[in-house]
């Protein structure tokens, strides 16, 4: 099994129980993950040769150049059938990522690139429409606060950005997309924000409790395929 990293934050633990219960449930009566139930998947490439400077973010994701592989998925937040606007994914797996971990990035449309409004989630109808923002923070291993996001800059490249609180976004990668991925392989992709390495790790009370209802939706379909 991969490390999963917990966010590590003190969460009412009422609050966490319900919100794994209810994922789990939802989960189990749909058949499939409560959001982001469909998607389209690509083979990747997550570069970082063109932008890597080692101790600038403290995470050596992001810090050392080097070409890893990789896994993409766009899908479509709450499932609604194009040309319906719909709050748009982009996930991102990096296979072989520091320390023989893979690391998940999840990021979806955020209302604008600013650091007032990048925080916020929107609906859009294409996914090139509008940027993409993880909306909550990562910590890294110098202690520094971050956000990760992206924008799609063709059919076959999204940019990988990141941005300290309140900064600017900088690009810290390129994604060039390959080959699809079979439609039940891309199904059956287990995404989540908590497979991170030790230094850039989601961190507080929102991610707390998406924590325990990532674990609760996971363990809703584990049920339904039995």
């Amino acid at each position: 099994m991969k490390p999963e990293t917990a966010p590590g934050a003190a969460v009412d633990a009422t609050a966490g129980r319900v919100a794994s219960l209810a994922f789990g449930a939802l989960s189990a009566l749909r058949g499939r993950r409560v959001f982001h139930p469909k998607g389209v998947a690509r083979l990747a490439t997550f570069d970082t040769t063109d932008f890597a400077a080692r101790g600038r973010w403290g995470a050596a994701l992001l810090d050392e150049a080097a070409r890893r592989r990789a896994v993409v998925r766009v899908s479509r937040g709450i499932g609604l059938p194009e040309p319906l606007p719909d709050v748009l994914g982009v996930a991102i797996r990096v296979e072989d990522a520091p320390g023989g971990v893979d690391h998940d990035i999840l990021m979806v449309t955020a209302a604008g690139r600013a650091p007032l409004v990048r925080r916020l989630l929107v609906p859009a109808l294409r996914p090139v429409a509008r940027p993409y923002s993880t909306l909550t923070p990562y910590q890294t291993g110098t202690g520094l606060h971050i956000l990760l996001g992206a924008h799609i800059a063709s059919p076959d490249r999204i940019v990988v950005e990141a941005a300290r609180i309140g900064g600017p976004w900088e690009p810290v990668a390129t994604v060039d997309l390959g080959a699809a991925l079979t439609e039940d392989a891309a199904r059956d992709l287990e995404l989540n924000p908590f497979h991170s390495t030790a230094d850039l790790r989601p961190v507080g009370i929102v991610n707390a409790l998406r924590h325990r209802a990532y674990h609760g939706s996971q363990v809703g379909r584990a049920l339904v395929r039995r």
